[in-house]
């Protein structure tokens, strides 16, 4: 958990992913304890970064935003392997600034991209996978009104081990339109 408590409820917002949030990304994705949570392969440089990218702004299938606290780009989320035939995506976050953990920016951010998906892509249901060791990441989809569906055993190779990941989902039934 972060040391970060704020003495007001931040303002927590999400906004696309531009070049100017390169650099905290780069910086955040080459830090073994978040790849630890993410799966990120590290180290990542710079010029692998902004190839990165570049191929992420000319790809119809993902989505990303940062995130911002207060002003601050404290993380990052988006929508990967968007599917509009079925209306379905997997989404993801990170928090990549430790001081911004712990306080509920991520399940504000979580809803906020949900919302997105369901009201402005007319998603039906969004997924999420996460690594069965990472509990601050289950407990944000769970408080974001995610379900846990299934358990992917010893899917995961990381650290000489293998371990579970754990499918999580929201369905949209009708609130935002979608059917």
């Amino acid at each position: 958990m972060g040391q970060h408590v704020p003495d007001m409820p931040l303002r927590v917002r999400l906004v696309p992913f531009s070049r100017r949030h390169l650099d905290n990304t780069l910086a955040w994705v080459n830090r073994p304890e978040l790849a630890h949570f993410t799966g990120a392969l590290f180290p990542v440089s710079r010029a692998a970064h902004y190839k990165w990218f570049n191929q992420l702004k000319s790809d119809p299938l993902r989505r990303w935003f940062a995130i911002e606290a207060d002003g601050s780009h404290c993380g990052n989320t988006g929508v990967k392997r968007l599917d509009p035939q079925n209306r379905c995506a997997e989404l993801f976050i990170y928090i990549g600034c430790e001081q911004f953990r712990g306080c509920g920016i991520g399940v504000r951010a979580t809803e906020q991209l949900t919302e997105w998906c369901f009201g402005r892509l007319g998603l039906h249901r969004v997924v999420a996978q996460v690594f069965a060791y990472n509990a601050a990441a289950l407990a944000c989809y769970e408080r974001a009104g995610f379900a846990r569906e299934a358990v992917l055993r010893e899917h995961y190779f990381h650290q000489g081990r293998r371990h579970d990941q754990i499918v999580l989902a929201r369905v949209n039934h009708g609130v935002y339109g979608s059917q």
